[in-house]
């Protein structure tokens, strides 16, 4: 069994357990359910079904930042598992000699794409598709997709930290475009020219925010902290940057939604981060002020956070 999947799955149904209806909170849009399949609690189930996954490849945790002009590679992961639910656990084992013959797969940028009239293609574990980020801020990237075996029937699937098995996956993953601020704005694409033009006609102040250095991850036992480091950076063509606020509440790039207080700029902060089981991220937000009062865009910057277990004493 995968343990750490086990403790990911436990806490995915406790934080469902507890949803308050008539929040604004948005349900998951990773999990169809299909007419007549709905989780058990009250007994365990044993089914062979193909596990999916959507992730950016170079990317841990749950976003993709790409510098706009970049590309954003997509990948599909497809196994074969037996997956097995009991009373608040979830858990899965791989499934030898599945012999899967075919499979449907669509991909769409900003709304769910549909498998009709898709070709049924060769079986794959993988499939990558390519986006040119040629955008700034958040877009997503959908994919579904449905799985035969060499009979032609269907082969439930089943999305990884999901907590029933669907005929067909649906899943999405958020792609950030950003401009690379180590880049001059004359070799920037022409669009990212416009935007640093109309945004420093808005914005007399400009800055960065990097995490460790622009390190792909951090990692220690589950249970521990470990300090990251964020590295601010601004200046200001009407004065002398003096203020920043920073939230670690996601990434909002409405200045309006940043709910932090104000406080003097410094080169670099350490931040505890809490290490639980399997993969995480920490995420930081942050805007600045000059000395006149002059604003920053939002700045947002984020790292994934790896829980390994302890080694077993021998």
């Amino acid at each position: 069994m995968k343990i750490a999947r086990l403790f990911a799955i436990f806490i995915l149904l406790m934080l469902a357990a507890c949803a308050v209806p008539g929040t604004n909170a948005v349900p998951p849009t990773f999990l169809t359910l299909g007419p007549s399949q709905t989780p058990t609690d009250t007994a365990s189930t044993a089914q062979k079904v193909v596990e999916v996954s959507l992730i950016e490849t170079s990317s841990y945790g749950a976003n993709a930042e790409i510098a706009a002009g970049g590309t954003a590679h997509l990948r599909l992961s497809l196994e074969p598992v037996v997956l097995t639910i009991s009373p608040g656990m979830v858990s899965t084992k791989a499934w030898e000699g599945a012999g899967l013959k075919d499979m449907q797969v669509c991909f769409a940028l900003d709304q769910v794409c549909s498998l009709d009239g898709m070709a049924w293609t060769p079986f794959q574990a993988e499939t990558v598709m390519d986006y040119p980020v040629d955008w700034l801020g958040s877009r997503k990237v959908w994919a579904m997709v449905q799985v035969r075996d060499a009979a032609g029937a269907s082969v439930p699937t089943f999305l990884r930290y999901g907590s029933s098995a669907t005929a067909q996956a649906q899943v999405s993953f958020e792609v950030v475009g950003q401009i690379d601020a180590s880049i001059p704005a004359e070799n920037q694409p022409a669009f990212v020219q416009t935007a640093i033009a109309a945004t420093q006609t808005a914005f007399p102040v400009t800055g960065s925010v990097v995490i460790e250095g622009g390190r792909c991850c951090v990692g220690g036992t589950p249970g521990s902290t470990v300090n990251v480091q964020v590295e601010f950076a601004a200046q200001s063509t009407a004065g002398k940057v003096t203020e920043m606020r920073v939230s670690r509440a996601g990434c909002r790039k409405d200045a309006a939604a940043l709910d932090a207080p104000w406080e003097p700029l410094v080169a670099a902060k350490d931040y505890p981060v809490n290490v639980v089981i399997n993969w995480t991220s920490f995420t930081i937000a942050v805007q600045y002020r000059d000395d006149g009062g002059n604003l920053s865009p939002v700045y947002c910057g984020n790292i994934g956070v790896e829980g390994n277990p302890p080694m077993p004493t021998p």
